[in-house]
């Protein structure tokens, strides 16, 4: 650090000025690049590598110019790991010539997002300007851009912690434009989903899931696109007040995927069984975007849009006898069942109703021009996290029976009960494979180790417990640990005889 520390100076400075609580200061430059600001703890943020046990190079200065500013100590004299796991926040003296205030700064190991908003950041819609820390930004500098956004979720709306849908957007002569970048190693895109973690306690639930299905699902089902979600933990600050822990998402979209002009992806909200939504996509040549329960996310709308959907609900009300005799190749099998091994997996049941893609590409050489694909999304109601209503005030509880339940998804329970293509023995194969390679007690345990590390020795996951105190965030990841062994025992008796998925 290359600011001068000097205690004389700073009992002169206090002698002969009058001390407030608080000056009309928000700007500190660190290596010349302003650095987020919570005005409600005074408190300024710098990302840094916390993997690496060097200091960066940091050098401090005032970006308002009426104001100077003074270290008490020499911040790099400690240890830089353990100040950034115990989120040690460093006293600066702020002055000008006729008073003084005491201001903190203190280090994160995550990225950190900056949202400036012209209304605040609870309301419903937002617009600004971001600044994107990577925790090499003191060296690398700093990303920016305009961008627009909304609140989403459903449930998840209500809280008090609110997820967003952000669009990075560029303002070329009046003209809006969508502005694609990079952010901390993720894919080239303008839109981005801010998952706020507010209803699980240990705030690694979607994250491990995530990384569970990347091992065997996520590319494995296609030769072309990612089926699935990609996450990394941030820290958001907006309008100069800390907002907490966050998952700065990739969408499952046409991009994630590789979707193709007449390729149709068709998002699973909240109906009811397949089987009885067919009059629903097949009456009428429905023309409208979104139906009960099903919303088309990727694809042009035409009045032969919502076939593929009713050929798969038709697909699947045939009777036993008629869906084994009839090779429609409507489904692809490796998809549809390595989908429903992760979801027995993860005790998805938030995915039996929806958090499913129903990804359609279009083949003219299939008779239905059509095979579907399948990829999970909104992973944080798993491992044992159940939607339990309005009895608390996050709608979620842990719920250890479930450890033993199985999970019901229409697709993949009618390709297993009716043995489609050799289906049971496939599955079994699959997850013997698993469970000697990527899924074994160790490897899960030392994912989930490694993720709540991340977010505790980051200081992140003590910062949002602070801000957000009606929120749940557990003492350790211990309880997940031992839910995750349990269950893959359970699944270990389970899956190899598979009279429990018979009846």
């Amino acid at each position: 650090m290359l600011n001068q520390v000097s205690e004389k100076k700073a009992e002169e400075i206090k002698a002969t000025r009058k001390e407030k609580s608080a000056l009309d200061f928000s700007c500190l430059l660190c290596n010349d690049m302003r650095v987020p600001f919570d005005v409600q703890r005074k408190t300024f943020y710098i990302s840094l590598d916390m993997e690496e046990e060097t200091w960066e190079s940091l050098d401090f200065m005032s970006g308002q110019p009426e104001y100077e500013i003074l270290f008490f100590e020499d911040i790099i004299r400690y240890d830089k790991k353990e100040i950034i796991s115990e989120g040690k926040k460093f006293p600066v003296l702020v002055y000008n010539d006729r008073e003084y205030a005491s201001y903190y700064v203190t280090f994160s190991g995550l990225p950190l997002i900056n949202l400036t908003t012209d209304v605040g950041i609870w309301q419903e819609n937002i617009e600004g300007k971001a600044t994107f820390y990577d925790t090499d930004f003191t060296r690398h500098g700093i990303q920016q851009s305009e961008y627009n956004g909304h609140i989403r979720g459903n449930t998840s709306r209500m809280f008090p912690k609110k997820g967003y849908k952000i669009n990075l957007i560029t303002d070329q002569s009046g003209v809006t434009e969508l502005n694609k970048m990079s952010l901390f190693g993720m894919r080239e895109d303008d839109d981005w989903i801010l998952h706020a973690l507010y209803n699980d306690d240990t705030k690694i639930r979607d994250r491990l899931s995530m990384e569970i299905w990347e091992r065997f699902g996520a590319d494995a089902v296609s030769e072309k696109g990612y089926y699935g979600p990609k996450m990394t933990y941030v820290e958001v600050f907006a309008d100069n007040r800390y907002c907490g822990l966050y998952g700065l998402v990739e969408p499952v979209d046409a991009k994630q995927m590789d979707l193709q002009e007449l390729d149709y992806s068709y998002k699973r909200k909240n109906p009811g069984g397949l089987i009885y939504q067919y009059l629903t996509f097949s009456e009428e040549k429905n023309p409208y975007r979104e139906v009960e329960g099903f919303e088309i996310k990727e694809g042009m709308m035409s009045e032969n849009a919502w076939q593929p959907m009713a050929d798969l609900c038709a697909w699947l009300t045939l009777t036993d006898e008629e869906f084994l005799e009839q090779q429609w190749e409507l489904v692809d099998i490796d998809s549809a069942l390595r989908l429903w091994l992760f979801i027995q997996m993860i005790t998805g049941h938030d995915h039996t109703a929806k958090n499913v893609y129903y990804v359609a590409r279009y083949d003219d050489e299939l008779k239905y021009d059509y095979k579907f694909y399948f990829a999970p999304w909104d992973m944080d109601l798993t491992w044992g996290n159940v939607s339990v209503g309005e009895i608390n005030t996050v709608y979620t509880a842990f719920e250890h029976e479930t450890v033993e339940h199985r999970v019901y998804w229409d697709v993949g329970d009618r390709l297993i009960e009716t043995d489609h293509e050799g289906a049971k023995e496939y599955v079994q194969e699959l997850y013997k494979e698993l469970r000697g390679t990527v899924l074994t007690d160790q490897s899960i345990k030392r994912v989930i180790y490694e993720l709540d590390s991340e977010i505790r020795n980051s200081g992140a996951f003590e910062r949002d417990s602070v801000r957000w105190p009606e929120g749940v965030h557990a003492s350790d990841c211990e309880q997940l640990v031992s839910y995750a062994k349990e269950r893959l025992a359970f699944l270990d008796k389970a899956l190899y005889d598979l009279e429990y998925y018979e009846n």
